[in-house]
């Protein structure tokens, strides 16, 4: 459910929060072309909400959020009900629009790899705190704590007294060392 109204059309949808807003009928109609086209949607204006595939009420309701122009937005899994390769495309071009837009966004999702596609920056959060954050690059190479390395999909994390056994250098306050399987050559 993307929250649109099932009886007006995907213009009618996202011309709801201008017309509340008390944005003139000139203006929301460019607007509505605006984003409708932003969103790959520009011949869907008049289409039942109920002829939709879930991808393109996704960007209808996508749409409808940036009409307005809001200087931020608050994605809540907004990918979550959708189907693994539809998901996959849509964060590609959730990036896309939500730069073209001008548009920061705040993208809470538990899918790491739709974070990786979206975000800049990454916030992992752990018990309503901040575990780690920074640029996406920065964090998965150096997650700094056993949670946000398995999080972000490091499985192979050694406890200090093991990877020091095994000859790893590792810090003294180290809580474990992180072991890619990209670094690992086997040998035989």
């Amino acid at each position: 459910d993307h929250a649109l109204f099932a009886h007006r059309d995907v213009a009618e949808n996202v011309a709801f929060g201008l017309r509340m807003a008390g944005v003139g009928a000139d203006d929301r109609a460019l607007r509505i072309r605006e984003v409708l086209d932003l969103v790959g949607l520009a011949t869907h204006g008049d289409r039942s909400i109920d002829t939709l595939s879930g991808g393109e009420a996704q960007r209808v309701a996508l749409a409808r959020s940036l009409a307005p122009r809001p200087r931020l937005l608050m994605l809540d899994e907004p990918l979550g009900s959708l189907d693994r390769t539809l998901r996959d495309r849509l964060a590609v071009d959730l990036r896309r629009i939500l730069a073209s837009s001008g548009t920061a966004a705040i993208h809470v999702t538990h899918d790491q790899e739709e974070a990786y596609a979206v975000a800049d920056r990454l916030v992992v959060m752990r018990d309503g705190r901040i575990e780690r954050d920074g640029p996406v690059a920065e964090v998965w190479a150096d997650p700094r704590t056993e949670f946000v390395a398995r999080f972000l999909g490091h499985h192979n994390v050694l406890e200090p007294e093991t990877a020091r056994a095994l000859g790893f250098p590792v810090p003294r306050d180290a809580s474990g060392l992180v072991v890619r399987e990209s670094a690992v050559t086997l040998v035989g």
